[in-house]
């Protein structure tokens, strides 16, 4: 099972940016998005609890809820199989 560091340095990698940018206070839109996918990551590929995340982050577990909300509302609205729209 990935760590939730792993997960992050992962999605900081692949949009080409640093670990420290996606866990600092950096709020552009393409580190936000960056960072809500890497939360909802860390919340489906690992047993951690969003407090735990939280940590990890550097944020409140309210904000991590709300980022894998977000995030899933996103997928939902991207798949083309959801017919929801």
């Amino acid at each position: 099972m990935k760590t939730i560091k792993q997960i992050i340095s992962e999605e900081a990698k692949a949009a080409g940016l640093s670990y420290e940018t996606l866990i600092d206070y950096n709020n552009t839109l393409r580190v936000i998005a960056v960072r809500r996918k890497a939360m909802y990551r860390a919340h489906k590929e690992t047993d951690k609890t969003y407090t735990q995340i939280a940590r990890v982050f550097k944020r409140d577990h309210t904000t991590i809820i709300s980022g894998i909300n977000y995030e899933k509302r996103r997928i939902s609205f991207c798949d083309p199989s959801n017919n929801n729209h």
